[in-house]
């Protein structure tokens, strides 16, 4: 199972690469990057709504237990909407290849200070000393790829 699990996690980057280049040429189309931004959201929100409507998806906890969480807990829509006006500002500049370097490599070290401080109720990942070089190398190879 854990094989179907990476080779997901590789679709995930493909998906998100072609989402930012993608979303860049719709910014340059529709003369505004944030609404490209938007009408990216939009679709994506209509689609996972459409999909749970199909699917019958039954909502054990449901709107109810929703309505309850801290506050937090509903930022995530808003740092996603964040992440895809930035790539779409950023990839026109800089060009896909750096833009998701960049994003990856901090992504990366963010992922392991989560881990390591066990913060949102995660499970402790230690940032060792090899887990801190692997972050070094996603650095590295960010500005590799910028600079060559």
């Amino acid at each position: 199972m854990t094989i179907l699990y990476i080779l997901l996690s590789l679709l995930a980057g493909v998906l998100q690469s072609l989402q930012a280049a993608i979303n860049s040429l719709l910014g340059k189309q529709v003369g505004n990057p944030i609404f490209s931004a938007f009408l990216s959201g939009l679709l994506g929100g209509a689609v996972l709504g459409i999909y749970l409507l199909f699917t019958r998806t039954v909502l054990p906890k449901g709107w109810a237990a929703a309505s309850h969480l801290p506050w937090w807990m509903w930022t995530g829509g808003i740092l996603g909407a964040a992440y895809l006006s930035v790539l779409v500002l950023a990839t026109p500049k800089l060009g896909t290849g750096t833009v998701m370097a960049l994003a990856i490599a901090t992504q990366v070290a963010v992922s392991v200070a989560l881990d390591h401080f066990s913060l949102f109720g995660l499970d402790a990942h230690p940032a060792s000393w090899p887990r801190l070089a692997g972050v070094a190398c996603f650095f590295v190879g960010a500005f590799l790829i910028q600079h060559f």
